[in-house]
């Protein structure tokens, strides 16, 4: 539980920061460590230090709360791409943003939650079901490919395993793109699946049956997202961190 502003910024430091702000938002001018702090997670901080004062330091939240959507969902591909903080994380650092998200307001926010809870729980259901599985709707296909990913990456035998593996599929820019690098992610690793993984064909034949021709943004782009960090409803037992 976050009970007032000042555990807020230290969560926000954390998590979006990856502890790098320190001293007084408006005057603190954070360097580069490629394997700490990006460019770009400088670049989003020099941007929105204004903001964060107004929200923090002054209690108004009117700057804040039209750029808290974009600057969290940034922030964390950053760290996805560049391989700067832990699975678990780039996991709290979600779940940050979705109760940012709610607390603002944020058109969309306040159902994301209860409805990555409603797919998940839809998804363990279907997935075990013994006949034709096939995917709904657009929320389901985008959700269950992060998922199919996450899964697929999890079977790699490399040493060097982390976040910077999910990069491949957070760049594709529209669906067809999408069931190619899962197709080209089940040619590298299928080897290590079972043929008796029930959930695992049902999953992917129900997203490579799915017809859409949509581009992976907005809403479409936060589902995929959310399945990669979302607890994989292929895996007994809890994700390692990576």
């Amino acid at each position: 539980p976050i009970v007032n502003k000042n555990d807020l910024f230290k969560m926000v430091n954390k998590f979006f920061f990856n502890n790098w702000i320190n001293g007084d938002l408006l005057t603190f001018k954070p360097e580069v460590k490629p394997t700490v702090f990006t460019s770009l997670m400088q670049s989003i901080f020099l941007q929105s230090k204004y903001a964060l004062y107004d929200f923090f330091a002054k209690g108004t939240s009117k700057t804040l709360k039209p750029n808290i959507d974009q600057i969290t969902i940034r922030l964390i591909v950053e760290q996805i791409s560049k391989n700067v903080a832990s699975f678990k994380s780039i996991k709290e650092a979600y779940n940050l943003r979705i109760a940012l998200l709610k607390y603002f307001h944020i058109e969309g926010g306040e159902k994301m939650a209860d409805q990555l809870a409603t797919l998940a729980s839809n998804l363990k259901e279907k997935l075990g079901a013994n006949g034709l599985v096939t995917c709904q709707s657009e929320n389901e296909f985008y959700y269950l490919s992060g998922q199919l990913a996450f899964y697929l990456l999890y079977q790699s035998e490399s040493s060097n395993r982390n976040m910077g593996m999910f990069e491949t599929i957070l760049r594709v820019k529209y669906a067809s793109q999408l069931k190619k690098r899962l197709d080209e992610l089940l040619l590298s690793y299928g080897h290590a699946i079972n043929m008796d993984a029930k959930k695992f064909r049902n999953a992917f034949s129900s997203i490579m049956g799915f017809e859409t021709s949509s581009k992976v943004e907005g809403i479409n782009r936060e589902l995929l997202l959310a399945g990669l960090l979302s607890d994989n409803v292929f895996l007994q037992k809890k994700t390692e961190e990576m």
